[in-house]
């Protein structure tokens, strides 16, 4: 009986001790797991509470610093800030309440410790204490007053992380962002403010001085405490995001600039006077870098906090939902192993269990393949599907699965508009296996045309027969369409600019043409002999006028260069002070012409001749202070030109940073306005205060001097003027009188050897006319036509020695010439010219690649024309000078007779300075000296009026050396 009722006990004896084996040692380590899950959520719990009292301290922090800043300016003389204190005091008042109601409000969860309430107690009997005598401290005091109450509430906001954890932070990403809210922020933005307070009051102490020592330690010491944090920060920052893939996307573009601004602030704390020999930096200007600094940390933190809190309270959901999972897992494992347990007994009750879990995954499996928003599909390699989801059937607009199956019975027929896609669907997924985001066009039920994107499977059997594929569909439709407009949009903003391109092509064309005739007739009669003075300066009149207009039209293919990114520069070597003379001589009769007083203010110390793009600079001063004397009614232009750095590179070349600033007593422009005023057709300010002009000049100006890697700085003040400036790396030029241009031998009068025979071909009369005026006085035999097939005819017969055409005519044009000019054995020899309006860079490239030899753009300088001439035809001038004496014989030095070598030098010293004024004083004292003298005088005053300060230096060179 005993033995019976032991074997009858003996297997659920087992079982049982089997189960409690297992579930004693599982049970303790789900107890440890959950105990340790709730230590973490309690520390978790405590750096909340933490970082919601840290951010109050935090406010408190910035109101206490800013109302130290204001009072000490105060008590150091500005009285205006008396309101600001007010207002900064009722800041502080604020911030205490908000500290108070934060702490009624968490002390429940959070116990006080004596060392906080000892803290806190200070902060608010300092406080109390300084806001009854704030202005009744001397500076130093005040200072010390308010800094005690700034170290506590730092000391307040160390100790808060110390309790609750914060500095002790698990996880690396939180971790660095505790680090950077809690400890390293509050400390830069202290030590930034006294760095800006500081350092101003240096600044203004110390302008145009050399700075103390102890003041220079002074701010040493604050620097070091401020860049290192500020590194931590930025480092910290950086492995939060590396770590957490969430911070990396929520920490914007705003979080680096924010850094470039603290940088640039150290930056300029090292630069201008800690390691300045001389303070030249203005107080404001440090200030307001210093406070850009100051909000930029404040910017960092108020960025870092809803970070780290939605860190933490994202932790304690995770922290939940892990101890709740050890929960289910612990019931689930539970509940598996009471099943087992079941199941030994009962195998009729495992077998009911397991059909009800086969139940629900089948359950689980349609509810997923029926609520998917993409298709899901099954088909034979016939073409025939075997399932088919809602979303499918609704893709292809069916009603329902089981119509979509038993209506469309043949993909390649029914489905497919292009019946090859299915083709090599078939074969991707043959040749790969499957096939992913195959785009394809289908038809729908209603005929309607949609675009589709599959991603598809083979599924086979053990001998790799293919039984069905399946996979998804997604209607994209949508996605196309966008596609097709955003192709739609970028192709029209490119049809916008090519006919932008053709219309500034066409105007420059049509108002070269003109200006051709004006600016070609007012050289032929500069050349004449026949006027006398006053004709000639009327005629010069029109030439400069023509000239100008021609300017404008440069100046807006000069943008449209600057924006096709297509302008470059062409340095040369030139004599430097000559050059800035000559441009303050040209403005200065500009501003007198408006009663304006005009200076011009050179270094001493500048080279004597660089190495740059000289027309580019030119035309980037000439623009800055014509647009001084455009917007100044009344008062002075200033334009200084200084050597502010000077280097000897790596080549042994000596390199200037040479300075140019243009200052004016103007209307001045609105701080809002600045950035406008270098935007095309911009002008500033109200409608009477607009002057005449494009709105080019600035745009195109500042484009120049970002070419030669500067930028122009402007600074203004409404109704009292503006500064606007710039500086340039200029490398020193020690050659460059042997690049300077040809001894000027006088007016060319015609040319020796054999007679030269000119075609013009040109359907303009005015445009051949002025080729005609200006080369039939020389000697030439010049020969016109009117289109290219009249010019071919003319050329058969004639055999010019040398073809001028235009581009556009009638008939044939300028290409069409230049085609049949190559393949004729009788013409493909003669040289051809193309003189055009139409100047833009393709246009030259093209003539040159069709054939001519060169390019003469309109409206045709006289000089050009000539050096083109001589260049081609091999030919040499004869001059007026030259004429008169025999050939082989020096030139007569008895008609001008030099002055003394002591003038000489003393003139060729005033040449090389560029004082292209005083030289016209200096000729007008050798008139006065000796009447033998005037020729020479004359002349070289002739030569300083038009600016020619290389002729000037070769005439006076030159009579030097014959005095020799």
């Amino acid at each position: 009986m005993n033995k019976h009722l032991h074997q009858r006990l003996a297997e659920p004896i087992n079982l049982i001790a089997l189960l409690l084996i297992f579930i004693f040692p599982f049970a303790l380590v789900v107890y440890q797991l959950l105990a340790e899950i709730d230590s973490k959520i309690e520390c978790t719990q405590k750096e909340k509470l933490g970082l919601a009292y840290n951010y109050p301290l935090k406010n408190l922090l910035v109101a206490v610093i800013e109302h130290r800043t204001q009072v000490n300016q105060y008590l150091n003389g500005d009285k205006s800030l008396a309101p600001a204190i007010a207002t900064a005091t009722e800041k502080i008042e604020t911030a205490i309440q908000n500290l108070n109601a934060v702490e009624k409000q968490l002390l429940p969860q959070f116990t006080a410790s004596p060392q906080w309430l000892a803290l806190k107690t200070s902060i608010n009997g300092n406080w109390q204490q300084l806001k009854k005598q704030k202005l009744n401290l001397s500076p130093t005091q005040s200072w010390q007053a308010h800094t005690t109450v700034v170290n506590h509430i730092l000391d307040l906001i160390a100790h808060i992380g110390d309790v609750s954890n914060l500095i002790l932070d698990p996880s690396l990403d939180s971790y660095y962002l505790m680090d950077t809210v809690v400890t390293q922020l509050p400390l830069t933005i202290e030590n930034t403010a006294q760095a800006k307070d500081i350092g101003a009051k240096i600044a203004a102490q110390h302008a145009k001085q050399r700075i103390t020592d102890s003041d220079r330690a002074k701010l040493l010491i604050i620097r070091s405490l401020i860049a290192p944090p500020i590194q931590a920060v930025e480092r910290g920052l950086q492995i939060s995001a590396n770590a957490n893939p969430q911070i990396q996307r929520q920490l914007s573009t705003s979080v680096r600039e924010n850094f470039k601004n603290i940088k640039r602030f150290i930056d300029l704390l090292d630069k201008d006077i800690i390691n300045a020999n001389i303070i030249n930096l203005q107080p404001f200007v440090y200030r307001a870098t210093a406070e850009t600094a100051l909000e930029s940390q404040l910017k960092l933190y108020d960025k870092a906090f809803p970070l780290l809190d939605r860190l933490l309270e994202q932790r304690l959901n995770q922290l939940g939902g892990r101890k709740y999972q050890i929960i289910g897992f612990a019931l689930l494992v539970l509940a598996v192993v009471t099943y087992v347990f079941i199941a030994l007994v009962s195998n009729s009750k495992k077998r009911q269990q397991f059909e009800k879990e086969l139940q629900a995954a089948e359950a689980k499996y349609r509810s997923i393949f029926n609520n998917s928003i993409n298709g899901i599909f099954q088909f034979t390699p016939a073409g025939a599907y075997l399932s088919a989801n809602p979303a499918l059937a609704e893709i292809y607009g069916y009603n329902s699965p089981g119509e979509f199956i038993s209506k469309l019975t043949n993909i390649n027929q029914q489905l497919y508009i292009d019946p090859n896609r299915r083709e090599e669907f078939i074969k991707i997924i043959s040749d790969r296996g499957s096939v992913a985001d195959f785009e394809s066009q289908v038809y729908r039920r209603d005929g309607s045309i949609i675009w589709i994107s599959e991603n598809a499977r083979a599924i086979c059997d053990e001998n790799d027969h293919i039984l069905y594929y399946e996979g998804t569909v997604e209607d994209i439709t949508e996605y196309k369409r966008a596609e097709q407009e955003i192709y739609a949009a970028k192709e029209a903003a490119e049809n916008a600019n090519q006919a932008k391109s053709e219309f500034l092509a066409n105007m420059s064309h049509e108002l070269r043409t003109p200006l051709n005739g004006i600016l070609g007739y007012a050289q032929i009669l500069k050349r004449s002999v026949k006027l006398g003075e006053h004709e000639q300066n009327s005629v010069e009149i029109i030439y400069q006028c023509g000239s100008h207009l021609l300017t404008l039209i440069n100046d807006i293919l000069d943008l449209s260069k600057i924006e096709a990114q297509k302008m470059d520069l062409y340095p040369t070597e030139f004599h430097f002070p000559a050059f800035l003379q000559a441009v303050a001589e040209i403005c200065r009769i500009r501003a007198e012409q408006k009663s304006l007083k005009f200076s011009y203010q050179p270094d001493p110390d500048l080279p004597i001749a660089i190495h740059a793009d000289e027309k580019r600079l030119r035309q980037a001063l000439i623009n800055l202070i014509g647009n001084a004397i455009k917007f100044t009614k009344i008062g002075e232009i200033s334009f200084s030109v200084s050597s502010i750095e000077k280097n000897i590179n790596f080549s042994h070349q000596t390199l200037y940073k040479i300075r140019f600033s243009v200052k004016d007593t103007g209307v001045g422009i609105k701080p809002e306005e600045i950035a406008k005023i270098f935007l095309p057709f911009e002008q500033v300010g109200s409608r009477k205060n607009q002057a005449e002009g494009t709105g080019l000049g600035l745009a195109i100006t500042q484009k120049i001097i970002q070419l030669m890697g500067s930028t122009i700085q402007v600074t203004s003040q409404l109704q009292m003027g503006s500064i606007f400036g710039f500086d340039l790396d200029l490398l020193e030029a020690t050659e460059w009188v042997n690049t300077s241009s040809q001894t000027d031998k006088g007016k060319i009068i015609g040319f020796k050897g054999n007679p030269q025979k000119i075609l013009v071909i040109d359907d303009r009369w005015e445009n051949r006319s002025v080729i005609v005026n200006l080369l039939t006085p020389l000697g030439f035999e010049v020969i016109e036509a009117t289109n290219g097939k009249q010019g071919l005819n003319i050329a058969t017969q004639a055999k010019p020695d040398l073809v001028i055409t235009d581009l556009v005519m009638p008939e044939m044009d300028g290409f069409q010439l230049m085609e049949y000019w190559k393949t004729s054995l009788e013409l493909k020899d003669i040289k051809i010219i193309v003189s055009s309006a139409s100047v833009f860079e393709t246009d030259q490239n093209q003539s040159l690649q069709a054939g001519a030899v060169d390019f003469l753009a309109k409206p045709v300088q006289a000089e050009e024309l000539l050096e083109k001439l001589e260049l081609h035809l091999q030919i040499e001038w004869i001059y007026e000078a030259a004429s008169l004496m025999p050939s082989g014989r020096k030139p007569n030095y008895d008609k001008i007779v030099p002055p003394p070598p002591e003038a000489l030098d003393k003139l060729l010293n005033l040449a090389l300075r560029g004082n292209l004024k005083e030289i016209i004083k200096q000729t007008e004292v050798l008139e006065e000296t000796d009447p033998k003298y005037m020729s020479f005088a004359s002349k070289l005053r002739q030569l300083a009026k038009e600016f020619q300060e290389k002729k000037i230096l070769e005439m006076l060179t030159q009579y030097k050396e014959i005095n020799l």
